[in-house]
This record gives structure tokens, sequence and C-alpha cells, in this order.
């Protein structure tokens, strides 16, 4: 994360547009393919007046006491810390997203059914609503250089203009999250920070110059704002407390592609499960001691889950199947760590999707037994096939072609978890047989000359 300086007043929007293209669509007017514009649907204005709105401005008394104590420096430090010890690919994945349309969905509202913040264009303010159909629910990051002191701009794609905090000139004490009417002047107020929550994908998003104080008596309780979706579908302010209301999903609009999947050999973890039981039958009618065969088949169902561990929340396409790890000689091995159509790998299955949900794998387990048989018998085989839990760390390669020539890849690390039966024997056959005519067991024997063979169910 960015190690953001006390202000950036002197820093002027028109310059930064000169060194960035706008994100999304071109024609802010146009809703996206295939869905209906959002005005169709609901009315997306939030103030029912043509009431001029202004920038907010800090308390100077405050201004000056987070100056003197550096509040805001330790503050930066404590948050990149932070980030780095959960997700090491956060700042890179991060910039990966700069310019792409985002949507931005509160996890809670007063009003359930608003969640989606949405602007109508230029000088207008934020709000919530329902859904998110058009570029009216569009937003996008502009990263600036570090050496900026401001960690990220957040842009509305109606407007091309960044988010500021904000009020009505008749009611400057209320604070509300605009749209600038223009990109000219000072950044101040526009400048945001992201605070990862603890739900995957959700951010606090802190005003990186909208300062409070918690304790009037107190001249050191200060703190940054976040936003915080309120009543009548309105975007307030609020000290941050872990809220329902506080904290919004940030994701890309459109799906990325699961390219490859790296699984890291040396986290493997792999646990027995009970041997499943399979019983085979066959039969001696004859009068005199015979060699067999019997060929059996069970079913079985192997299990493949993706468990994401990043901070960001990326959405993602249908999957196409992948190879999935093995257990052989009591050990996990892994396929390569390329596209599944790069290379053929041999002795490993092509049989999981990159889902965070449980993908169950029907398989077939084909047994063959042979042994010599009494005269005049049935043949019972009990036979115990060892199955493991698995479990191995991975990182997602997904990409996103943003335009001609730019393609966006994120990496996404979580934990592969898997439930594997395997070829493997937990312990000897037992054959009984068993009397023709009266069902009398006539002996019990164990036998080592068998194999088995699995496919997978089509």
């Amino acid at each position: 994360m960015r190690i953001a300086n006390q202000f950036a007043k002197s820093i002027p929007v028109v310059v930064l547009c000169a060194l960035f293209n706008a994100c999304g669509n071109d024609d802010s007017t146009e809703s996206f393919s295939g869905k209906t514009t959002l005005t169709q649907v609901v009315n997306t204005t939030f103030s029912t007046t043509d009431e001029e709105i202004l920038p907010a401005e800090n308390d100077s008394v405050l201004l000056e006491i987070l100056h003197n104590s550096q509040t805001r420096s330790a503050k930066r430090g404590l948050m990149s810390l932070s980030y780095e010890d959960a997700d090491d690919y956060f700042d890179e994945n991060i910039y990966q997203l700069r310019e792409l349309p985002l949507i931005i969905q509160a996890r809670g509202t007063g009003n359930k059914s608003n969640k989606f913040l949405s602007c109508d264009g230029a000088g207008k303010e934020v709000g919530l609503v329902p859904s998110a159909s058009s570029n009216r629910q569009c937003f996008y990051l502009r990263i600036l250089p570090a050496s900026a002191g401001i960690p990220y701009l957040i842009y509305s794609d109606a407007s091309k203009t960044p988010l500021s905090v904000g009020y009505y000139r008749k009611n400057p004490d209320k604070k509300i999250l605009y749209a600038r009417q223009d990109n000219n002047g000072s950044l101040f107020m526009a400048a945001w920070d992201l605070k990862a929550c603890d739900y995957q994908g959700y951010f606090a998003i802190t005003s990186n110059d909208y300062i409070g104080r918690s304790d009037p008596n107190n001249t050191w309780s200060i703190f940054y704002y976040t936003i915080e979706a309120q009543d009548e579908n309105k975007i307030g302010y609020a000290k941050y407390s872990k809220k329902a209301q506080q904290e919004f999903l940030i994701q890309p609009r459109d799906s990325f592609t699961v390219d490859y999947i790296d699984f890291d050999k040396s986290s493997a973890k792999i646990s027995k499960r009970n041997p499943l039981e399979v019983v085979s039958y066959g039969k001696n009618e004859t009068e005199e001691r015979r060699p067999f065969k019997i060929v059996s088949a069970h079913y079985a169902t192997n299990t493949s889950r993706f468990s994401e561990k990043s901070i960001l929340k990326i959405p993602f396409g249908i999957s196409k199947y992948f190879y999935s790890p093995k257990v052989e000689a009591e050990h996990v091995v892994v396929p390569s760590p390329v596209k599944p159509e790069d290379l053929e790998q041999s002795g490993f299955e092509k049989n999981i999707q990159y889902t965070n949900n449980t993908q169950n794998m029907p398989t077939i387990l084909k047994v063959e037994i042979d042994g010599n048989a009494k005269p005049n018998s049935l043949i019972e085989v009990t036979s115990w096939l060892e199955n493991y839990n698995v479990s191995v760390n991975y990182t997602a390669y997904m990409s996103y072609k943003y335009k001609e020539g730019d393609v966006r890849t994120v990496k996404i690390r979580g934990t592969w978890y898997g439930t594997l039966y395997t070829k493997k024997r937990a312990k000897p056959d037992v054959i009984k047989f068993f009397d023709l005519n009266d069902g009398e067991e006539l002996s019990l024997m164990k036998t080592k000359n068998i194999t088995i063979s699995k496919t997978l169910l089509k």
C-alpha cells in the first residue's frame, strides 16, 4: 500500500487527466450490453433540487493537530503491514484493476433492496439503487505514483470525474458523496483509502482528507471518516466500526478467465479416511477346483473445492477443466503449472473446475481379482480401498482483455481441498467360499493376486 502525504491540495485534476485514459464505455449514456438502463427501472435522482454541491473542507484546528502528530503516516504504515500480511499480491492485483469498470455494493443498508452505488453524472450526488445495470453504477480506480501521496481516486463512469466529499450549499453540516463537476482544481477531499474487511472483496472506503474527533474532550481522538450506507438511499459518513453499512464489495463488472493453476507441492497435507469397503462376487459351478477371475465395478465420488484467501474478489466465468492433484506412495503429486490445453499430462485426470463450491466427481472403481475357487462354490471377495483428504495451496492466474494489447492478469491465492480415491489396498482382500447347495462356508483365505483400475464416469 502507498504511504500518503499529509495533503494533496496542490495537485490539479486536469493534469491527471492528461496521464490516464477514461475507464469503461466511451459513451457514458449507454447501458451495459443486453441489459435495461436503470432509468427505466428506478429513479436515480438523490436530490429533488438543482442546489449546488460544494467540496467539503476540514476544521483548521483538527488539521493542525493532525499535521503535528503525524497521525496519517502512522495509520498508513499500519495498514500497509496489514495488507502485506494478508495478501502479498494485493498491491499488484489492485494495480491490474486500474481503469477497469467496477461495481460497488454495500454489504448492508437500511433499505435492503438498495445496495449499489450509483451516480447520474457530473456534479451529482452518489446514492444507492437496487441493481447495477448501466454505466451509472460503474466506477473505476486511478492509482497515482506513490509520490502523489494519494492512495486511490475513485471515478464515476457516468461523469468521468472523481468522487469527493461535499455538501449542499444550504446544508453545509451534512456531508454527502458526489462526483465532481469537472476535472479542474485540487484533489483535496477526493482521495480515498481502501481498508480490507473480514469478508473477501469488501472494503471500508475511507476518506484520505475528511477527519473528525471521536471525543470532543480529547484533542488527539482524531479519525478518518468512512462512507456509510444510510436510509433513504443516501451515502453518509461515520467513524468505521465494522458495521455492514460501512463495508462495500468492490469488484470488476466483467468476468476474468482462469488461465492456469499453480499448486504449491511444499504446502500439501494428506490424511487417510476410512477405507472404502467393496464386495465382489463370482462362482465355480464345476465339481473341481478351478482358477477364477472376478471383474466388478463400484461407485465412488471424488470432491474438489477451491477456497480463496485473497483480499480481492475477482469474478470469473465458467471454468474449463484442469488437471487435479493425485496421491501416489502416500504423497500428494501435483500437475505442472501450465494451461491444460498446452500440455497433455499423462497420469493426471483433467476433471476439476475452478469453483468456490464443492465439485463432486463420480468415478468407477473397476476391481479385478484372480484366484483358485473351491468346487461348486460361491465366491465372495471383500476389498478395502484407500482414500484421502488432501489440501494444497495454490495460485490461480486469471486474465481479462481490457483493450487491444492490454491484458490484465491477477494472481489469486488460496487452498485446494480434495477427497481422492486410489487403487491402493488398505489391507489384503478377504475371499470366502460358500457351498452352492447348502450355503455353508467352505474355507477362508487371503490372496495377493489382485489388480484395480479406475476410470472416470463420463
